[in-house]
């Protein structure tokens, strides 16, 4: 036998080894690569799966897939909701898909189609994580990344005793797990923190006990999470009942003041509490020395032919103002001058309004203040062609 011969039958071990190494490492680095590959595949069949969710509005399939957990303001419906008002797009028949970007244990691509309503062109990025199940031990499933749909700790701030309903879940009655209620003793508001919600528009139902129910479409997003209602429309029952008092009243300011009768009627119309009478009073005073002013100018007849009565907006403070716009016709007597000692009789029109303020006391609406001043019954000027 050769040196050459002997020498490999000497190291037949050695080579055998070698080659059983060099077999397997060429293995691992096969199934590395067709593990790399697919796992590549793996995400963009992923990707592709969602997107036709998307396109298909599959809103709800889209949800199931990103694992959330569920809460309150954060479900399938909610979703479904979010992404009809944010994507709720007519269908298109021309769409494209960005290529798809991967990074780690993330992954990302952008589809852009045009409205076929509006010609609009819309584009939306999914994003996806790979998540903690794995296929055939090596591949792992990838969900769907809403963390940029979900805004956290939106704030409500209204009155302590308006209701409040959010997307047909009433956060003062019902006891949610992601709302967070303070009440403000002092000012006598209320604020609601919700812990998670779906960005985008959302239904507002704001009831209170003198205000007509506020619906209102507010829209949140990261930078806008606030909303309060603060003030309300009085309530159209109690408007009614009020204006009648109104007018009761504005129409014995004058009528006391042109009979000097006194305040004895005019006081009933306004509650019993402490300076009440004093007002009242000095209304009555103020309307007398109106009538019969020191030149002796004199409003002899007010007829009240038109009127309109408004309500300011309630700011929950237990009182509200009344607004009341009249149109008159009247007769009056001008004053004596330095060149006319007979005092001459003339008519005209006037405009003028008053406030009436009333407050809620032991569960009534009752009048506490009125301004009001006599209408300006100077001598209309005469028109000369």
């Amino acid at each position: 036998m050769s040196k050459i011969g002997k020498f490999l039958e000497k190291k037949k071990g050695t080579i055998l080894s070698l080659i059983g190494s060099l077999l397997m490492l060429l293995l691992a680095g096969g199934i590395g690569a067709y593990v790399a590959i697919y796992q590549t595949y793996c995400a963009q069949k992923y990707m592709d799966d969602y997107y036709n969710c998307f396109l298909n509005e599959s809103y709800m399939a889209l949800y199931s897939s990103s694992g959330v957990e569920d809460s309150d303001f954060i479900n399938a419906t909610t979703f479904n909701n979010m992404m009809i008002n944010e994507y709720g797009y007519e269908e298109t028949d021309s769409y494209s898909v960005s290529k798809m970007s991967k990074s780690g244990k993330n992954a990302r691509a952008t589809v852009t189609f045009t409205d076929s309503a509006t010609d609009e062109e819309v584009s939306w990025e999914l994003r996806m994580e790979k998540g903690d199940k794995s296929h055939y031990l090596f591949f792992k499933e990838w969900k769907v990344n809403i963390d940029d749909f979900i805004i956290e700790n939106v704030k409500i701030v209204t009155d302590k005793e308006v209701e409040v309903v959010i997307d047909d879940k009433n956060i003062t009655t019902e006891n949610l797990k992601s709302v967070r209620k303070t009440v403000d003793e002092e000012t006598g508001l209320c604020t609601y923190i919700i812990d998670k919600m779906f960005l985008g528009a959302h239904t507002i139902l704001f009831i209170g006990q003198n205000t007509e129910v506020e619906s209102v479409l507010a829209s949140f997003d990261k930078e806008h999470k606030y909303y309060d209602f603060k003030e309300g429309v009085f309530k159209k029952q109690y408007q009614q009942e009020l204006s009648s008092a109104v007018t009761k009243i504005i129409v014995e300011t004058y009528n006391s003041a042109f009979n000097g009768s006194g305040i004895e009627n005019l006081s009933a119309l306004f509650a019993k509490k402490e300076g009440m009478t004093e007002r009242v009073m000095t209304v009555y005073t103020n309307m007398i020395n109106s009538i019969n002013k020191e030149d002796g100018s004199t409003l002899s007849s007010i007829d009240i032919t038109d009127y309109s009565i408004t309500f300011d907006k309630y700011d929950f403070d237990g009182n509200v103002r009344a607004r009341f716009y009249y149109t008159a016709n009247f007769t009056a007597k001008g004053g004596r001058t330095i060149d006319y000692g007979v005092r001459e009789n003339y008519e005209g029109t006037a405009t003028s309004e008053a406030y009436i303020t009333f407050e809620l006391i032991d569960g009534t609406w009752q009048a506490t203040d009125i301004e009001i001043e006599c209408i300006d019954y100077s001598k209309p000027e005469e028109v000369t062609e």
